[in-house]
């Protein structure tokens, strides 16, 4: 089997006692989680438990379009919510916000609805293409409904 295939050695791999350096990172930058926060989570985004996979990181992300996630450090995510939907009743500026995955594993944001087996996705931040057309779970998949932004006050 081709050594590129293995994995690392052995002597690579970061043992599981050495905490993460993304949440040490995380931790010196906006200190531990208030004690009230630990278990209101979940209610507080509508979701019947909240875990590492429901949170993505937003704040490397660049300058926002939307006043929404202007100011977004980390999006709390429902993934049972992967039918994209607009609500009719709403500008477009307020239309729900979705995650999406590309194949090659990287993440887009924006407001998102699915016509014909295409999902438009209209990007909630600067630097993206504005539009983009991308065909369901062909060239992406859609993660899950953003259901709360979690903002660092300056």
């Amino acid at each position: 089997m081709p050594a590129e295939l293995l994995g690392p050695p052995v002597s690579d791999v970061r043992s599981l006692s050495e905490p993460s350096p993304f949440l040490s990172g995380m931790n010196r930058r906006f200190g531990e989680l208030p004690f009230f926060l630990h278990n209101s989570l979940s209610s507080l985004f509508g979701l019947q438990e909240v875990s590492v996979r429901d949170v993505f990181w937003a704040g490397g992300v660049g300058e926002a379009l939307d006043p929404y996630t202007a100011g977004a450090v980390f999006l709390a995510v429902d993934r049972k919510r992967k039918i994209p939907r607009p609500a009719l009743s709403r500008p477009k500026w307020a239309q729900p916000v979705y995650i999406l995955q590309e194949r090659d594993g990287s993440y887009l944001c924006g407001f998102c609805t699915l016509q014909n087996g295409t999902l438009i996705l209209r990007s909630c931040f600067a630097g993206m293409p504005k539009l983009r057309r991308l065909r369901n779970r062909v060239d992406a998949e859609v993660v899950g409904k953003v259901v709360g932004i979690a903002r660092q006050l300056r």
